[in-house]
């Protein structure tokens, strides 16, 4: 008998705990426009007389806040970042690599507010129960199809001489 193979396919929904489905994304976004807003009028507020660079702070905070909302307003009617993403790939490619740094910052957020999904800690163990017994985890191949860093964050749980800081910085290229 061969090699046994598996790949393992993840995608909508195996985060769900933590990041917002499709369904759920447009009040995230539409929750960190407000946050942005409320820095914004708080940095006008308190600290432009402080310094220039707040000045330059708020600047930041008031883009961030209008962008957010836009896509906001976008993800309201029939688009999700995914066919939002092939819109503007296809059509125009500054909204295209604004849309990418809008969805990084909304998901590394959420990524500082909410520990990661626990199911994959648990799916990371049963793979290293796997790599134990029957199958080599040489011979396992997993395929993510989320936006997120959750089963990265799992296999750095599970064994800390994992380092993913590669893979990290290859995403979203």
């Amino acid at each position: 008998m061969g090699v046994m193979k598996v790949r393992y396919i993840l995608g909508a929904g195996a985060s769900a705990r933590a990041i917002p489905t499709v369904a759920g994304m447009p009040n995230l976004v539409k929750d960190l426009a407000d946050v942005f807003k409320d820095l914004n009028q708080f940095s006008e507020n308190s600290l432009s007389s402080i310094d220039k660079d707040k000045v330059e702070l708020s600047q930041i905070f008031c883009t961030l806040s209008i962008y957010l909302k836009e896509l906001h307003n976008k993800l309201q009617g029939e688009f999700s970042f995914d066919t939002l993403a092939k819109f503007y790939w296809a059509s125009d490619e500054t909204e295209y690599l604004k849309l990418k740094k809008l969805i990084s910052l909304v998901i590394n957020i959420q990524h500082s507010l909410v520990r990661h999904d626990s199911r994959y800690d648990a799916f990371v163990a049963a793979l290293a129960l796997k790599g134990k017994n029957e199958i080599e985890l040489s011979n396992i191949q997993i395929l993510n199809w989320n936006y997120d860093f959750h089963f990265l964050k799992s296999l750095e749980r599970v064994n800390e001489n994992v380092n993913l800081d590669f893979v990290k910085e290859k995403l979203n290229h």
